[in-house]
């Protein structure tokens, strides 16, 4: 699978929603991953989703039992690889922005770690907005 859009979410959060849902409405398509495989929370979120986004559904589509492997690009974003969880094969996904929802850690160089995460709809709808050249 190889694709592009114009933003990869990732976790299946409400924030994640209101970001993809913010992104149709703006026109742009989005890619939201997670990484559980659980069938009915996957099913809930597709369908609180497709709810959300009315006529806009074919700009968003959701990619689960994957993990980002990397991100890179100069000076932005401009591929993501992501790796499924149980077999391992890579997908590659040329992408515009990348937006992460869920809590993770970061290690950094003095060996602290330091959690980062989207902590409303709100801001995630305007980070989706906003880091989406246009």
């Amino acid at each position: 699978m190889n694709r592009s859009v114009d933003l990869v979410i990732v976790g299946l959060t409400a924030a994640a929603r209101s970001a993809a849902i913010a992104a149709a409405r703006g026109g742009r398509s989005a890619l939201v991953v997670g990484r559980t495989t659980c069938r009915s929370r996957c099913r809930r979120f597709r369908r609180d989703l497709a709810a959300g986004l009315g006529g806009a559904r074919r700009q968003v589509s959701v990619l689960t039992g994957v993990e980002v492997a990397c991100a890179d690009g100069a000076p932005g974003i401009e591929a993501v690889v992501l790796r499924r969880v149980r077999s391992g094969l890579l997908i590659a996904v040329n992408a515009r922005a990348l937006l992460v929802t869920t809590l993770v850690t970061t290690r950094v160089a003095a060996g602290l770690e330091t959690p980062g995460w989207c902590q409303s709809d709100e801001f995630a709808a305007r980070a989706a907005r906003a880091q989406v050249p246009g």
